[in-house]
């Protein structure tokens, strides 16, 4: 529990820091002033001031902050005695007000499009819509039939001449079995290159755990992804990891 904890204030301060640092950024490009950097919430531990802006380390490590100058709604009714408008937030426009704001979530999503980019360079299982065996149990159907561990599997037909199935995702292989135990069927393959057949029959009853046909199955195969299209692949997993969390508030909130 306490390492759960640990990884979980580790993770917050990284997500928080890139969601500050976007407000940051943005606050400088603009041309507004900014008071402090704060990482993690007041009583301040340490603080230094560089130029004008003070970065400073809190006690509170649940989140941060970025104070601009002129943030306070109360510093419009100083208008006449304010120099240096520009450098206050409330009175820039309104696009760059948003721009500011909007910078945080921006630097989020790119911080999320920046770690699924390397996952994906390194390399990531995904469902490959072919099912291939990871074991075979010694004496089950399926080792007396031949299979052997990295068959790919394609088809199963019920027997020779009866209606065949394409097997895209392991479930279509479990709900056949278990549809046809105690008889006869063929199931289609390749094994290092080359296609093959064999003939089983899914018994019946089985061990706990171990099936009709007496394998473990998957679909999911490593992609190692090239620099050239990871980071696209990446707006595209996170555009649609958004739209499910979204969608999911919705219902909730439904």
């Amino acid at each position: 529990m306490l390492l759960t904890a640990l990884v979980f204030f580790v993770i917050l301060s990284i997500l928080v820091f890139a969601h500050e640092f976007g407000h940051y950024i943005v606050a400088r490009l603009v041309g507004v002033h900014v008071e402090e950097f704060g990482f993690g919430l007041p009583p301040r531990i340490w603080g230094k001031k560089v130029g004008r802006t003070i970065y400073s380390i809190n006690w509170l490590p649940i989140g941060g902050f970025v104070r601009l100058a002129g943030e306070d709604e109360d510093i419009i009714d100083q208008r006449p005695k304010v120099k240096n408008k520009k450098e206050y937030f409330w009175f820039r426009s309104k696009k760059e007000r948003a721009a500011i704001l909007l910078a945080g979530v921006a630097m989020n999503f790119i911080l999320a499009v920046g770690i699924t980019t390397y996952l994906l360079t390194q390399g990531v299982y995904e469902p490959a819509g072919r099912v291939h065996i990871e074991k075979v149990v010694s004496g089950s159907p399926a080792a007396i039939a031949g299979l052997k561990v990295e068959d790919t599997l394609f088809f199963a037909r019920e027997g020779i001449n009866g209606k065949s199935f394409k097997l895209i995702k392991p479930q279509d292989l479990i709900d056949f079995t278990k549809s046809h135990t105690g008889t006869q069927i063929m199931l289609v393959g390749l094994r290092d290159g080359t296609g093959f057949t064999v003939f089983l029959t899914p018994r019946k009853t089985y061990p706990k755990g171990e099936g009709p046909m007496g394998v473990a199955i998957s679909d999911l195969e490593l992609k190692i992804y090239p620099i050239t299209i990871a980071p696209w692949k990446a707006v595209t997993l996170n555009l649609n990891r958004a739209k499910d969390m979204f969608t999911g508030l919705g219902d909730l909130v439904w």
